[in-house]
C-alpha cells in the first residue's frame, strides 16, 4: 500500500478504507491474493470479511549474476528479462494468479523468462561494447 493519491484520499486511513471496499466487494467463490511483506495489508486482510480464498505472497528466490536476475526454482534457474523488487513481487503475484487459474509453475516459468516488461519500461537505454561482446559471443542477435 503505498499512500500516493492525497489529492483523492486525503488522509491515510480513508486510502486504507479504499481497500477494506475493494475486499469487501469481492465475490465469496473469488479470491485474494495479496503481498504479506506489505507493512498493511495482512492486518487488513485479517480484519476485513472478504472471500474464502486468500493467498498471500512474498519476494520469490532469485540471484542476480553480471546483472541478470535468476528466479531460483525446484526445476532450475530462469533467467528473466525484468529486474527490481516491485516487478519481481509482482511476478510472484502473477504466478499464483496463474496457478489459480489452471495454469502449471513450469508453464509460467518457461513465459515469464520471455517477458520484457511493459511497454516503454525497462528498456536497456545504454550497453557498452563488452556487454555487447558477451551478448554477441553467447549468440544473441545485437541492434
Amino acid at each position: 500500500i503505498a499512500w500516493d493519491h492525497m489529492n483523492v484520499f486525503p488522509t491515510f486511513e480513508n486510502y486504507l478504507e479504499q481497500f477494506r471496499l475493494f475486499i469487501r466487494q469481492i465475490d465469496s467463490g473469488g479470491s485474494l491474493f495479496y503481498c504479506r511483506e506489505d507493512e498493511h495489508l495482512p492486518q487488513l486482510v485479517q480484519t476485513t470479511p472478504g472471500p474464502a480464498k486468500v493467498v498471500s505472497y512474498s519476494l520469490p528466490p532469485h540471484f542476480i549474476e553480471e546483472g541478470v536476475t535468476y528466479l531460483k526454482t525446484s526445476s532450475g534457474n530462469y533467467p528473466l528479462k525484468i529486474f527490481g523488487r516491485h516487478n519481481l513481487l509482482n511476478m510472484e503475484a502473477a504466478r499464483l494468479v496463474c496457478n489459480d487459474l489452471g495454469i502449471n509453475d513450469s508453464d509460467f516459468y518457461h513465459s515469464i523468462s520471455t517477458f520484457g516488461g511493459a511497454s516503454h519500461r525497462l528498456e536497456k537505454l545504454y550497453e557498452d561494447a563488452a556487454e555487447r561482446g558477451q551478448r554477441m559471443a553467447a549468440g544473441e542477435e545485437g541492434s
